[in-house]
């Protein structure tokens, strides 16, 4: 696995499962986290898929940079000779 993918999935890793947490803890214990959809509080099952996507999506950018990040700072392997 290369560096660049090792990044990316560490960072959608972490930002999903911070809002897998968010949203277990909201099942778990309704109001002891607020979880919010359009400025209105919500429970259940909405409250666990909305801290989810709001996990990953920051997931999915901070992987994306840290992807980019990695790339400008790698050094492309050099092809061997052709024979000709």
């Amino acid at each position: 696995m290369s560096i660049r993918r090792r990044i990316f999935l560490v960072l959608l890793i972490f930002w999903t499962s911070v809002g897998l947490v968010a949203g277990t803890v909201e099942l778990l214990y309704p109001g002891a986290s607020h979880v919010k959809l359009n400025m209105v509080p919500v429970e259940g099952l909405t409250a666990f898929w909305t801290a989810v996507v709001a996990g990953a999506l920051p997931g999915l950018i901070f992987g994306a940079l840290g992807w980019g990040i990695a790339s400008l700072f790698q050094v492309p392997a050099k092809a061997p000779a052709r024979n000709p």
